[in-house]
């Protein structure tokens, strides 16, 4: 079954929504006023000679015109709705990619950079992305003092040994990744 929820983040599609929506009203009513005036303003010139014979030249330069001028104000609008959904989707996707390189500092053992530009969405996901980076690193830490003080005792329980010696292994690739990072701020 499909999604249900048609608003999943209100900012984001609402904005979205609102600006192809009045960018699509502003357009074709753009787009009708000036076909109007532009191909009534010919016929009445062509009409006012009265001259039967102008009827087919009436329909060929009208349709024309016409069909030039909608083409051309439809490229140059679908253009700028173009750009306006660019800028838009900048707001988006720069974001979407500081978060990415954000989770892939946590998965390194890096604290992020954990700051959008003024205007950016997305600012409650890197809120609670920074709350998350707060609990992940006290969770190291944490886990460290834990096996500081289980290395330097001796545990007679073999499933807490276990567990210990479990938690540990999931901290030898850290240390070399610190260590390349620090190599890497060095250069």
């Amino acid at each position: 079954m499909g999604r249900r929820k048609l608003w999943i983040n209100r900012e984001i599609q609402l904005k979205t929504v609102l600006y192809v929506f009045v960018f699509l009203v502003l357009t074709s009513i753009f787009i009708s006023i000036s076909t109007f005036n532009s191909v009534w303003s010919m016929l009445v010139n062509y009409l006012a000679v009265g001259d039967q014979k102008n009827l087919i030249r009436i329909f060929d330069v009208t349709f024309k015109t016409f069909a030039i001028r909608i083409t051309l104000l439809t490229i140059f609008l679908a253009i700028l709705a173009c750009l306006g959904m660019l800028i838009l989707s900048h707001r988006i996707a720069g974001p979407a990619y500081r978060i990415t390189q954000a989770l892939k500092d946590l998965q390194e053992g890096r604290k992020p950079i954990l700051t959008l530009r003024k205007g950016d969405s997305m600012g409650d996901v890197m809120t609670e992305l920074k709350n998350f980076s707060v609990l992940h690193f006290n969770l190291i830490n944490t886990s460290k003092r834990v096996l500081e003080i289980w290395n330097k005792t001796q545990v007679q329980d073999p499933s807490l040994n276990m567990a210990l010696k479990e938690l540990e292994d999931c901290f030898q690739i850290m240390p070399q990744n610190q260590e390349n990072n620090s190599k890497k701020e060095e250069v």
